[in-house]
């Protein structure tokens, strides 16, 4: 039986003193359109919002999404890809007259605590009143939904990082899924004063398919180099190629060889990995942590018998790494 694509969502915002209960559709993490939500009603009220998610950006040798050379490719830039949860700001129309820009997760809005990730609570530990005004302004002026990584220390994925927290935006997305160029994100970056992740190389017209390649390559290649993963710590995630035409962006990644098994082996192999990799991307969608939930996903991605065949295994690393967190963010708090 095919998964579902997309489940239905009500939550409620509150902005100026008034409470507003959004109802609609989100797209879930297995469709092509992973993050997107369709507001359907806001306070009762019919609304045909669409808020884009933030695409899926994959390998430059992915069977399924084969790398090409846009035509009218003007630029391409390399950019660091950090490892954290991705934070969707974007301008909501409340019906009212009312426009509020809200921050969100691919399966959580608006942003908040939970036990195993304080979220909002990093979130403004990351920003400052000046960074705020000039995201929102950006969204609302550009029409926008900016995308931001939340990482460090406090917000641990599987790169390690000797700082407590930073938020910098690396991409921008404007109508229903339009990615748009990265010279057009620097320039908002800076005309809002908006952290942004930082461009390790560029390149400018005539733009060689191969070249991009060996480009990306040689960077992960010396990424490598500081990546410690026979005892487990990394210290690079890689690198995001961002091609641009004079109208759209499109991104790529690359990922050092130690980053890129260790995700390989995430996606297609159930083991201790594949079971921490999976609960962690839960932790981000704000799915509720249960054994139960956790199987349910699983056998989305690995399919039915894979996970029962399993199951012993899956359940012993769930209990091992309840434990672990719990007293991981016991000693947070």
């Amino acid at each position: 039986m095919a998964s579902r694509k997309t489940r239905p969502f009500k939550t409620s915002l509150e902005f100026q003193g008034k409470k507003y209960i959004l109802e609609g559709e989100q797209h879930l993490r297995h469709s092509s359109e992973m993050g997107q939500l369709e507001i359907h009603f806001v306070n009762g009220k019919r609304s045909r919002q669409i808020l884009p998610g933030m695409p899926e950006i994959h390998y430059t040798f992915t069977d399924s999404h084969p790398f090409f050379l846009p035509e009218k490719a003007c630029k391409a830039a390399y950019t660091k890809k950090v490892d954290g949860t991705a934070v969707l700001f974007s301008a909501i129309d409340l019906e009212d007259g009312n426009k509020a820009v809200f921050a969100r997760t691919r399966g959580m809005l608006p942003i908040h605590d939970t036990k195993w990730r304080p979220l909002e609570s990093l979130l403004k530990e990351a920003l400052n009143t000046d960074i705020q005004y000039g995201i929102e302004q950006a969204c609302l002026n550009q029409k926008a939904t900016l995308v931001f990584e939340l990482y460090g220390h406090k917000n641990r994925h599987t790169v390690k990082y000797d700082f407590p927290i930073a938020l910098e935006l690396h991409t921008v997305i404007k109508g229903k899924n339009s990615t748009q160029p990265w010279s057009l994100v620097k320039q908002i970056a800076k005309a809002n004063n908006i952290p942004i992740v930082q461009e390790m190389m560029s390149l400018k017209a005539p733009i060689e398919q191969g070249m991009l390649i060996k480009e990306g390559d040689a960077i992960t290649s010396q990424q490598e180099t500081q990546n410690m993963a026979s005892s487990g710590e990394y210290l690079h995630e890689g690198v995001i190629l961002n091609i641009e035409t004079p109208t759209m962006g499109y991104q790529w990644k690359f990922k050092p060889a130690s980053m890129e098994e260790f995700h390989r082996v995430a996606r297609t192999s159930i083991c201790s990995a594949t079971v921490a990799h999976t609960l962690w991307k839960m932790v981000d969608d704000g799915i509720y942590l249960s054994l139960d939930n956790l199987i349910d996903i699983m056998a989305k991605d690995y399919g039915y018998n894979a996970v029962h065949a399993q199951s012993n295994m899956i359940e012993h690393e769930y209990w091992a790494w309840m434990s672990q967190e719990e007293q991981y963010f016991s000693f947070m708090i």
